[in-house]
């Protein structure tokens, strides 16, 4: 099963906007890795999963009550 691992960039996204990737096979061995834009991001195999990488920056947390 192949990984697809996209780090994504700060700001909002456009069509000029480049992402770094990473091809995992079998969750240890790098196939390919590079920073192209959305339209050039390999496709994933249907067996595969795509893992989105946000930057922290990117990230807030919020306090919620759940009800018991």
């Amino acid at each position: 099963m192949n990984t697809l691992a996209i780090y994504l960039p700060q700001g909002a996204a456009g069509d000029t906007m480049m992402y770094d990737y990473a091809l995992i096979a079998d969750g240890h061995n790098l196939i390919e890795h590079a920073f192209v834009s959305a339209a050039l991001l390999p496709a994933t195999v249907r067996a595969g999963e795509v893992i989105a990488v946000v930057p922290v920056e990117l990230l807030s947390w919020h306090r919620v009550e759940l009800p018991k």
